[in-house]
Formats: structure tokens, C-alpha cells, sequence
């Protein structure tokens, strides 16, 4: 009888043969997953609007950024 030896590897070891694993065919995809937080299209300021004041977060935006009041036409800069 010839005995099997594990070794770390990832390779079996019987006698004079060596036996590495081959992957297999790749399986389904997996279900889609969240989407990552909104990156900067640029280094620029950007300008964001809407009626009223800027609201307490407004995805995308950093500092520096303006908001623009629709309704009266103030300009805020973002911090």
C-alpha cells in the first residue's frame, strides 16, 4: 500500500507521482452587490441646487462646493 502524504503546498505526495489540484470551470455570479459611495468627477468645485437652503447632506458634495437657492437666488458655499 502507498501512503498519501499532505504537504502545504496544495500537492499530494503518492510514492513517485505528484498530484496538484487543477480549478475547476467557474461558477454562476454571485448576486450583484450595494453600490460604492459617489467619487469626485473632478477636483472642481461643483455647484448644486434646489428651493431653499442647502439640505444637512447632500451626497457627492465636499467642501468648497456652492448651492444655489432657487427661490431666491442665494449662493451658499458648502463646508
Amino acid at each position: 500500500m502507498t501512503s498519501i502524504n499532505r504537504h502545504g503546498l496544495g500537492q499530494l505526495i503518492a510514492g513517485d507521482v505528484i498530484l496538484t489540484p487543477v480549478a475547476g470551470p467557474a461558477g454562476p455570479p454571485g448576486p450583484k452587490g450595494d453600490p460604492g459611495p459617489v467619487g469626485p468627477a473632478n477636483n472642481f468645485p461643483a455647484m448644486w441646487s434646489g428651493p431653499g437652503s442647502p439640505p444637512e447632506f447632500i451626497p457627492g458634495a465636499k467642501p468648497g462646493d456652492s448651492w444655489l437657492d432657487t427661490v431666491t437666488g442665494d449662493i451658499y458655499e458648502l463646508r
